[in-house]
């Protein structure tokens, strides 16, 4: 039997009892999915019960590392995580499965992860971090379905990151101006749209790919984010999932770039009016009305409107910034305007107010420097 929760914005999560012999606890699975319409979400429902009812009895305390791997990338990581760390803990676990595959899950120690990590330190091998981090949710979401008793990672020490992170760069006030004026002599409407909501909003460039035309909000001048488009090199196709740390957020628009938003929205509902439309479909088999599309109505993804903006700055010789550099150029303005730490986290997404002050407390610090030195002046 199935019953459903409804999350809003046409997402819903879907339970599913499994069939188990008498006396045996309950098992139940679930599945979070788009449907936009009822339909659409009987659909999901019935092929869900249909998945759930083929799937074969796994013995926990036999389950071996890899076999675990394969059902939690495919219950959890694919279908709830975003393509970019599907991609990532499919890579590091390449790695892991040569030293773990065969072992019982339950079995596995804090020693044996220890070994791990000093064996890929005297090999020279790096992103410890990120091989830390994927154990780490595995065994996390073990402990949850109580495959194991308990989660070997908290007794092992988190391996200091072996590349020091280079310092991000962002436009200054009088370049943002002057990329700002020449986007609006020379860009294309498109163009300018998705640059400005970088630098001005702060928004991913997944979540600019990802934006639906109903995620606007001209009343309030606010953005709904609450999807990001990315493409999964290991699934070879585009992936549209929830944003990134799965937290649907409300942004913020600057009124009179909400005007200029709303003259390009009305241009992409014409172009939909006058063109043949294959738009891309959702898991249910609904068409998603993205925002940025080429004229047929299939989204464009990150590597097109990074590369539009690229070849804006080689075009125009204005000073070069990747893409998300415009994301930091958003924060960075913030800060140097005293705007609320709290605010901005919640502007940018991230996952704690500490990440935003670890990144970007610094200007902050120049800041206050800058207003010593007004006091020299007296001395």
């Amino acid at each position: 039997m199935a019953y459903v929760q409804d999350l809003g914005n046409d997402r819903y999560k879907i339970f599913v009892d499994k069939e188990v012999p008498e006396g045996q606890p309950r098992k139940r699975r679930s599945k979070t999915v788009t449907a936009k319409s009822d339909r659409a979400l009987k659909k999901a429902i019935t092929a869900f019960e249909i998945q759930v009812s083929k799937e074969k009895p796994v013995t926990l305390n036999n389950v071996t590392f890899s076999k675990f791997a394969d059902r939690w990338m495919a219950m959890h990581v694919k279908p709830d995580l975003s393509a970019r760390t599907y991609d990532m803990y499919s890579y590091q676990l390449e790695n892991q499965r040569e030293y773990f595959g065969t072992m019982k899950l339950a079995k596995i120690r804090p020693f044996h992860i220890m070994e791990y990590f000093d064996a890929e330190k005297k090999a020279g091998r790096r992103s410890l971090v990120s091989k830390y981090s994927t154990l780490n949710a595995l065994f996390s979401y073990a402990f949850k379905a109580e495959v194991v008793d308990e989660n070997p990672m908290k007794k092992v020490s988190k391996p200091k990151d072996e590349e020091r992170k280079r310092p991000f760069k962002f436009y200054d006030e009088d370049n943002m101006k002057l990329v700002i004026k020449t986007l609006n002599e020379k860009a294309k409407l498109k163009t300018r749209v998705e640059v400005k909501l970088a630098m001005l909003c702060g928004l991913r460039l997944g979540e600019i790919a990802g934006l639906q035309i109903q995620s606007l909000n001209f009343k309030d001048n606010t953005i709904y984010v609450d999807h990001s488009l990315e493409y999964s090199r290991k699934l070879k196709r585009l992936v549209f999932g929830p944003p990134k740390n799965k937290k649907p957020r409300t942004v913020m628009v600057p009124s009179t770039f909400s005007t200029e938003l709303e003259i390009y929205q009305q241009w992409q509902k014409k172009r939909k009016s006058e063109n043949i439309w294959h738009p891309m479909l959702d898991e249910s088999g609904e068409p998603i009305d993205f925002l940025f599309t080429n004229f047929e109505g299939y989204p464009h993804n990150q590597i097109t409107i990074s590369g539009n903006w690229r070849n804006f700055v080689e075009r125009t010789g204005i000073p070069y910034l990747n893409f998300h550099g415009l994301r930091h150029t958003c924060a960075s303005f913030m800060v140097m305007n005293d705007v609320n730490f709290k605010v901005i986290q919640e502007q940018l997404g991230h996952s704690s107010l500490k990440m935003t002050v670890d990144t970007y407390s610094h200007l902050e610090k120049k800041k206050r420097q800058s207003a010593a030195e007004l006091f020299n002046e007296v001395l």
